[in-house]
């Protein structure tokens, strides 16, 4: 009898473990030895920009600015059927606006 609650709790556990994804199959025969992973973690640091850097981005952000002032003043005198394509130009360079802006968090004030 107590040979029998053994084996009923070993299966139980191992149906357990096999059920937690706890159990390795290698080759389709199931592995009770313990499997060693290794967990690797790469940090990425990104280096400030330099000053020559953050003043192209500042241009860069002004160029696209200035073109979303256009295309807003165009959007005023569109057609029905031209005004989506217009927004979606629109959209697309405040878009890259925000992302540039993103870039300048490094530089200094």
């Amino acid at each position: 009898m107590r040979n029998n609650v053994a084996t009923l709790c070993a299966r139980v556990g191992i149906a357990a473990l096999a059920s937690l994804g706890g159990l390795a199959v290698a080759g389709g025969a199931a592995s009770a030895a313990p499997s060693h992973e290794i967990a690797v973690v790469h940090s990425i640091v990104a280096a400030a920009p330099t000053l020559e850097e953050c003043s192209a981005i500042h241009e860069r952000i002004e160029g696209l600015e200035a073109r979303v002032l256009s295309l807003q003043e165009l959007l005023g005198e569109a057609t029905p059927a031209q005004k989506p394509a217009i927004i979606k130009m629109i959209r697309k360079l405040e878009a890259q606006i925000v992302d540039l802006q993103a870039q300048l968090e490094g530089c200094p004030a």
